[in-house]
């Protein structure tokens, strides 16, 4: 009787197919896999950007009231009142807040220089400098920003309407996040 010491040459040449083959499939598998995952961690983080700006805009727009807001082409300014209640005869903070969309980007800032005893909106020269870039200190609340509108209903309803063309990672084509609030205004 013969002893075997070894794999004969096309033994190993089929295994070497068969283990290509499967490594093939794995790494095709985990390619897939590892593309579905970065695509719904970029869905997630849109996700999460598009939240806490809205978040942060409606808890803006309810310190106010209506003549303490005013919007001009994608620039929206607000006249805060301090947190907390709502006092028989309101004041106001020493500063506006405002929301700059430039190009795709969502801008908020504090400028200083508002009334403290009236809601009021600024000039037209200082309005046009917010408009025309952020101002110094500004935070950046969102990028890729497609849509950044609101409208004022009959009565003291605010729809604020913020979107996000998001083209994630191995996509052609953008993806849109959007979302719509209805914010009820103080009346005085």
């Amino acid at each position: 009787m013969r002893l075997r010491r070894g794999w004969s040459l096309l033994e190993v040449v089929v295994v070497l197919a068969l283990s290509s083959a499967l490594l093939l499939v794995l790494s095709r598998t985990l390619a897939a896999t590892m593309r579905a995952s970065q695509h719904e961690m970029a869905r997630g983080t849109s996700q999460g950007v598009l939240m806490t700006s809205m978040s942060t805009l409606e808890r803006t727009i309810q310190r106010s009231s209506k003549p303490g807001i005013t919007w001009q082409s994608g620039l929206l300014v607000i006249h805060p009142q301090p947190e907390g209640e709502v006092p028989k005869n309101p004041v106001w903070e020493a500063y506006w807040v405002t929301f700059l969309r430039q190009g795709t980007d969502l801008w908020m800032s504090q400028v200083v220089g508002a009334g403290t005893q009236k809601a009021t909106l600024p000039e037209a020269p200082l309005l046009a400098q917010m408009q025309s870039a952020p101002a110094s200190g500004a935070r950046r609340l969102a990028g890729e920003v497609s849509q950044f509108d609101y409208q004022v209903s009959a009565g003291p309803i605010f729809t604020l309407t913020l979107e996000l063309s998001v083209t994630p990672p191995g996509r052609l084509t953008p993806e849109k996040f959007r979302a719509v609030r209805q914010i009820f205004l103080h009346t005085h």
